[in-house]
């Protein structure tokens, strides 16, 4: 469910911040716990413990990224 996101969305080329509006339900996990896990039992781990961390390295990976921070994003979003 989108209200139970944090981290980032983009679209139409824009960069933008989504804050969790409410905690999942039960057992459900976040999209970035879920495919941690599925990394690290595919051997590959990604040790990721916030969106933020996903953030700092999609920016050190993909030069549109690179200098992109929740608190620079946190207004207005930022155009790649």
């Amino acid at each position: 469910c989108f209200a139970e996101k944090d981290g980032t969305l983009n679209t139409e080329r824009r960069v933008q911040r989504v804050r969790r509006a409410v905690n999942p339900p039960g057992e459900a996990k976040e999209d970035s716990r879920i495919i941690a896990e599925l990394s690290r039992r595919l051997g590959y781990g990604m040790n990721y413990s916030s969106p933020a961390e996903i953030l700092e390295e999609l920016g050190s990976l993909w030069p549109a990224y690179e200098g992109i921070t929740y608190s620079r994003i946190e207004n207005k979003g930022e155009f790649l």
